[in-house]
């Protein structure tokens, strides 16, 4: 039987981890993320420019991993706690097991957060 792998966090690095682990026979992969989409950060500025609509710069993440035939599913959860002895991650709807477990957590960004605060804010000028 096969090596399962654990990836927590659906940032780059853990993308990037997929694609390349995937590729390797005997291997099952989990993705887990508390969020459905991977946001390409990069791209932002085009989004905020009007180049791109919000669905190009979100990669829907279930959907990403089916494209891998079968051997890597996407697990949209928190993890609540790793248990490195017994090798388990216990999340919000399951617990899993793994052989190998990958951790890239990334980081968090409040960009949109921002721009809608300004989006409210009226423009500053003379008032009617």
């Amino acid at each position: 039987m096969g090596k399962h792998i654990v990836i927590i966090g659906g940032g780059y690095g853990g993308l990037r981890a997929v694609e390349f682990l995937a590729k390797e026979p005997n291997l099952t992969i989990t993705l887990i993320d508390k969020n459905p989409y991977h946001y390409l950060q990069t791209e932002a500025y085009g989004y905020i420019a009007g180049r791109f609509d919000i669905h190009d710069i979100a990669i829907d993440l279930e959907q990403w991993c089916s494209g891998f035939k079968g051997k890597v599913r996407f697990c949209n959860d928190y993890v609540h706690n790793l248990d490195f002895a017994a090798q388990t991650i216990t999340c919000h709807t399951q617990t899993l097991s793994y052989d190998y477990l990958i951790h890239r957590y990334g980081c968090t960004n409040k960009l949109f957060f921002f721009y809608r605060r300004v989006a409210r804010q009226q423009p500053r000028g003379k008032k009617p």
